[in-house]
């Protein structure tokens, strides 16, 4: 009876501490945008490029790939094929025309054992558990063999880096960051290193940008902000929505009025991200601080 009980035991701890069941990356609900310059380039200085996974196609191998699709025009609206995209057994494998078949993940690894690619090996520094997109996620420290970087894996996401970022560990010269992630056209994610996932103009095939004035105040604020919309665009629905750092929403508020108050005054003072939403396309995100 003790040993059922702790083996009960053990199994809750196992789930607390490492989240929940596991979640695969391949998804075609998902979409990841990702920072990507020249290291010896300013930090800002670079470009935004989406990333999406839609239709399976039988390759030479005799198994099912997933297209994957990428897009760096300031809308997000012209997509060309990257490569393909699979996974099995928590394995996350890639393919294209430069390298072949490449391993992206693998979350069966523990401390200590190596991932090998076609081009380097990197390894497993040490494996915990991290709220991010909210949901407790099973995440990963990764170093290469030189110990010259230091990326986080996360089951359901990727990595720090971008999805395909472990394709190019090894290349030099790049540096990439996950500024955004999405599932069903909701941002999960947002890295607290930006204020905007570049995808605003989205909105101009459905209310034009120039029709709409938008604006919050104070901020930073005590606890009560108002947005104001002008009339133009008061009579549409949007959602605003705010974000912790983590990426988790802490609040979120219809706007169909030329002015809206809301009361925030429960949060803790701290650093904001808000995001206001026309039919779950994204219009706006930016900072907004809270002091008590």
């Amino acid at each position: 009876m003790k040993k059922i009980l702790f083996i009960v035991i053990l199994f809750f701890i196992t789930k607390l501490c490492f989240g929940q069941e596991y979640e695969p990356i391949v998804d075609t609900a998902k979409m990841w945008v990702v920072f990507n310059n020249q290291c010896m380039n300013p930090p800002n200085y670079g470009q935004t490029y989406a990333y999406k996974i839609k239709d399976s196609i039988l390759l030479n191998d005799q198994k099912y790939w997933f297209k994957v699709f990428e897009s760096s025009d300031s809308s997000y609206s012209e997509w060309k094929l990257n490569g393909y995209i699979r996974e099995e057994n928590k394995i996350v494998l890639y393919s294209n025309q430069l390298w072949g078949i490449d391993t992206l993940y693998n979350f069966n690894k523990t401390v200590g054992d190596t991932i090998e690619f076609n081009h380097c090996n990197i390894k497993v520094s040490g494996i915990s558990s991290e709220i991010i997109a909210g949901k407790n996620r099973k995440s990963y420290d990764i170093i290469n063999t030189h110990n010259t970087f230091d990326v986080k894996y996360y089951e359901g996401i990727g990595s720090n880096e971008g999805i395909l970022a472990p394709y190019y560990f090894c290349a030099t010269g790049a540096c990439r960051s996950l500024v955004c992630f999405y599932k069903n056209n909701e941002l999960l994610y947002l890295n607290p290193a930006f204020t905007t996932c570049y995808l605003h103009s989205q909105l101009n095939n459905i209310v034009s940008t120039k029709e709409i004035s938008f604006c919050i105040y104070p901020n930073p604020s005590t606890g009560i902000i108002s947005i104001s919309l002008n009339n133009n665009s008061s009579s549409s629905n949007f959602d605003f929505v705010i974000y912790n750092s983590l990426g988790t929403i802490v609040a979120k508020q219809s706007i169909n009025t030329a002015k809206t108050l809301i009361n925030l005054s429960y949060l803790a003072k701290g650093v904001y991200y808000y995001r206001l939403n026309y039919q779950k396309n994204t219009y706006k995100i930016g900072i907004l601080l809270i002091t008590l």
